[in-house]
């Protein structure tokens, strides 16, 4: 049984030990549609699970244009966060700022890479402990239509985040 399959067994579990000692009804229709999200979460990393040096060989091909950025590390991505309002909902969440030119190893928190569309295809982040040898995490952005998943490898190469994002 893997992280998310346990987390979501504990979360079944606790749901269910909280109904017995409470009057709580629970709209199944929201539930299946939680459990849905969760299942395809789930097949998403599975799916890109062993893939992260297939990614970056492709995606490394693909980057035309870099930007970096200072701050921002407490939301998904940073400055190019996907949340539009995550940032005013919540205190204290900054995006952070964009870089004018490219500052020395260290003095940045994101490197964002874009394709020759202007797409952000590759998010590295960089952390007091990453070195310019050392394995960064790495979010890799994969579009179809107005779909656009992101796979968050850490640096021992594992996933760690999968993201959807579905834009009407």
């Amino acid at each position: 049984m893997d992280n998310f399959e346990r987390m979501l067994n504990e979360l079944q579990q606790s749901a269910m030990e909280q109904m017995k000692n409470s009057n709580i009804q629970i709209d199944k229709n929201k539930l299946n549609s939680f459990k849905y999200i969760i299942s395809e979460l789930v097949s998403i990393r599975n799916e890109f699970a062993s893939k992260l040096s297939q990614l970056q060989n492709s995606k490394e091909k693909e980057i035309v244009t870099f930007e970096y950025s200072k701050g921002g590390e407490t939301l998904h991505r940073g400055y190019y966060c996907p949340s539009l309002v995550l940032d005013l909902i919540v205190g204290n969440f900054k995006r952070g700022k964009l870089l004018k030119r490219k500052p020395d190893f260290g003095k940045y928190s994101y490197e964002y890479g874009f394709d020759a569309d202007n797409r952000l295809i590759r998010v590295k982040g960089v952390n007091e402990f990453t070195t310019p040898v050392s394995r960064f995490d790495e979010e890799f952005l994969i579009y179809s239509d107005d779909i656009v998943l992101g796979v968050e490898f850490n640096n021992m190469g594992h996933i760690d985040v999968v993201s959807k994002c579905t834009y009407l």
